[in-house]
C-alpha cells in the first residue's frame, strides 16, 4: 500500500481542498479575535493603519487530505481519502472602555466587514460537496504499481474543481472591495464625523 499526504495552505479568502470517497469532508471554522484599542475613530484608524489594512480581517484555509492507495499487481487504486478543511478567521474586536455610540458604529462596521467571511464559508461547504462528488468515483490505473500517475491525475483534476471555487471567491471579493461597494460604504460610515 502506498500512502500519500496532500497538505496545502492558501491565505486570504481562498478555499481549496482535496476530498475523498466515504464520509463527507469536514469544514471547521476557528475564530481568532484580536483587540483594537482606541477611544475615538481616529485612534482606532491609527491602530488599524499601523497593523496594515491587509491584516485587518484575515482568513486562512488549511485543507488536509490523506489519500491511501493500494496496488494489486501493477494496478493502482484509491483505497480511501480522509479530508478536513480548517478555516481560521482572524478579526479585530474593540476593547472595553469606549462610548456606547462608538461601540455601535464599530459593530455596524464589523458586520459588513465579516459578511465576506460568511460567503466564503458557504463556498467552502459547496466546494467540499463538489469534491466529495468527485472522490465518490472508483479510481484505478493499470500500469502504475507505485501510484505516481494516478496521484498526479487525481491531484490535477481535484485542483481544477478548486480553481473554479477560487475564481468565484476572487470575483466576490472584487465586488465587495469595488469603489462604492459595501466595504467602502461601511468604512466611510464608520469614519463619518458625528
Amino acid at each position: 500500500m502506498t500512502k500519500l499526504f496532500i497538505t496545502s495552505g492558501v491565505l486570504l479568502l481562498l478555499v481549496s481542498q482535496m476530498f475523498a470517497p466515504c464520509a463527507a469532508a469536514s469544514v471547521i471554522r476557528k475564530n481568532v479575535p484580536y483587540t483594537i484599542r482606541g477611544k475615538t475613530v481616529a485612534e482606532i484608524n491609527r491602530q488599524i493603519s499601523q497593523n496594515g489594512m491587509d491584516k485587518f480581517v484575515v482568513v486562512t484555509v488549511q485543507p488536509d487530505s490523506e489519500v491511501k492507495y493500494s496496488a494489486l499487481g501493477s494496478t493502482c487504486k484509491v483505497k480511501s481519502v480522509e479530508r478536513m478543511v480548517n478555516v481560521t478567521v482572524r478579526y479585530p474586536v474593540l476593547a472595553d472602555g469606549v462610548s456606547p455610540k462608538l461601540r455601535k458604529r464599530w459593530k455596524a462596521f464589523m458586520a459588513v466587514m465579516m459578511q465576506p467571511i460568511d460567503y466564503h464559508m458557504q463556498q467552502a461547504r459547496s466546494e467540499a460537496a463538489a469534491l466529495d462528488a468527485f472522490w465518490q468515483k472508483d479510481f484505478s490505473m493499470p500500469g502504475d504499481p507505485r501510484c505516481v500517475r494516478l496521484n498526479k491525475l487525481l491531484t490535477d483534476r481535484a485542483l481544477s474543481v478548486t480553481d473554479r471555487y477560487e475564481a468565484l471567491g476572487k470575483r466576490y471579493q472584487t465586488e465587495q472591495m469595488r469603489p462604492g461597494g459595501p466595504i467602502e460604504r461601511a468604512t466611510k460610515e464608520f469614519n463619518k464625523l458625528p
